[in-house]
Order: C-alpha cells, then sequence, then structure tokens
C-alpha cells in the first residue's frame, strides 16, 4: 500500500462523525385491564339470549346485534356477517364461545362453553350441538325473534332449558319449547315440525291443554293436520294454530 492509500484510509476514518448512542426504548405500560373480559351491554344481552336458547345461527346473532347496535346499520336492525363473525371471534377469544359449522351453504352455530354460561350466570348444564336437533332450535328461534319484535306489551320468555330445570321433579308434564308470561296469564309456546304418531300428538295437545290456559302451536305443512285435528276437540281459543314459515318469511 502506497502513502497516499495510506492516508486517504485514515482521512476517511478520521472524517466519520461519531454514532450518536441510540435512545432507550421505553417499556409498553401493561393494561390495567389486561386478563380481564371486556364485554359490552351489548354482548351480555346477546350471550344471555344465546344461553337460554342452547344454541343460535350466526344469521340470528346477525339480528340480535343489530337491534341493539350502537351505530346505523346498512339494513336496519342488521349488522353485516363480518361484523358478527368478528364479535364471535372476540368472543372465543374470551373462551365464552364455540361454534362450528355443520351444514353446508349454512350459517355456522354458536354455542356458550361452561365459562361462558358461568359469566353469564346461566345455571344451566354444559350442552354440545346434536345435528338432528338444531333445525329445531332455528325455528324457536326465530318464533322467539318474532314475538320479541311483534309485542309491545311486556312480557318473559322462558325457554326450554330454563323449563326443563323448573320442572326436572315433574314427571307428568309436557315441557313445551318455552313459556311466555305475559299481563294475560302463561302461554305455552310449541313448535311442531316433524311427523309424529297420531297418539303421540293427541298426548302432548292433552297435557299443554290441561298446562295452559293458551297455548300458541307453530306448524309446518307435514305436521298441521295432525295437530288440527286433536286441538279441534278443545274450545275455541285454547290453542292457536301458526304457520312457521310464515314467521320465517316475517323474520
Amino acid at each position: 500500500m502506497t502513502e497516499t492509500s495510506v492516508y486517504a484510509a485514515r482521512k476517511r476514518q478520521t472524517s466519520r462523525k461519531p454514532t450518536k448512542p441510540g435512545k432507550p426504548r421505553k417499556s409498553r405500560k401493561q393494561r390495567k385491564d389486561k386478563g380481564l373480559i371486556r364485554l359490552t351491554d351489548r354482548d351480555l344481552l346477546v350471550l344471555k339470549w344465546i344461553g337460554e336458547q342452547y344454541a343460535a345461527r350466526l344469521d340470528i346473532l346477525q339480528l340480535l346485534l343489530g337491534r341493539d347496535a350502537e351505530q346505523p346499520t346498512k339494513i336496519p336492525g342488521v349488522v353485516t356477517e363480518s361484523t358478527a363473525r368478528r364479535v364471535v371471534s372476540r368472543w372465543k377469544a374470551e373462551g365464552l364461545v364455540e361454534s362450528r359449522r355443520f351444514f353446508f351453504g349454512k350459517p355456522e352455530w354458536v354455542w356458550l362453553t361452561p365459562t361462558g354460561l358461568s359469566q353469564m350466570d346461566l345455571a344451566y348444564r354444559s350442552w354440545s350441538p346434536k345435528v338432528s336437533t338444531l333445525n329445531h332450535f332455528h325455528s324457536v328461534n326465530q318464533v322467539r325473534l318474532r314475538i320479541e319484535k311483534g309485542y309491545e306489551e311486556s312480557f318473559v320468555w322462558r325457554s326450554e332449558r330454563t323449563l326443563r330445570r323448573l320442572y326436572r321433579d315433574n314427571k307428568g308434564i309436557h315441557v313445551p319449547d318455552a313459556e311466555l308470561l305475559h299481563e294475560a296469564g302463561v302461554i305455552g309456546i310449541e313448535v311442531e315440525l316433524t311427523q309424529k304418531s297420531q297418539q303421540r300428538i293427541r298426548d302432548i295437545v292433552d297435557k299443554l291443554a290441561h298446562q295452559y290456559e293458551q297455548v300458541w302451536y307453530f306448524v309446518n305443512q307435514t305436521t298441521e293436520q295432525a295437530v288440527r285435528a286433536e286441538v279441534a276437540h278443545f274450545d275455541e281459543g285454547k290453542f292457536h294454530l301458526y304457520d312457521i314459515e310464515r314467521i320465517r318469511s316475517n323474520e
């Protein structure tokens, strides 16, 4: 190396500006509420509703979340599917719910975990969905939504899940799909979607007639004729039959 090249190298070294020591990184402050479950009033209402009804499909949740939305929704009273999914994901992260899609092309189902039931102060046994019962539960959910939407009078809905706890020591009654506690009295709610023997229908109708002053029966084309034949034996006004398909179309 020549003197010229050594001199040039030294000059480059001495001309470099000393680097400033980096500022110490500030440690991120821990949230005071870290580890605590953070829920809105709407969360509490909807989670309790799901727990009472066993489970609810995502499209039902879109309606439940939409009716208590703080901001206007694109379709009045209905949140988008993506919004409902985000809410469910948040609940799942807190360990409150589980969800699963059971049928191709149909929305997923959501139900409360044992932790979710405990946090909502619902004294039910833990439960997992059975495919054979989901269509029935969805129809009952639609009926409840329709009644809650259409009735201005105050009432209390007591779900089948609640009634099974209340009547567990009474083996002689038929547990309906719900009871409606209304100013006019207690109304039995029954949803019948599958064909049963005529004797089985007769037994259910007879028990409901003795248990309630009034019964609202929700039927479809498969079950209407059998149910109507049995309720015809009672006074007019005792049983009221409704087409479940109309309930669904007005959801």
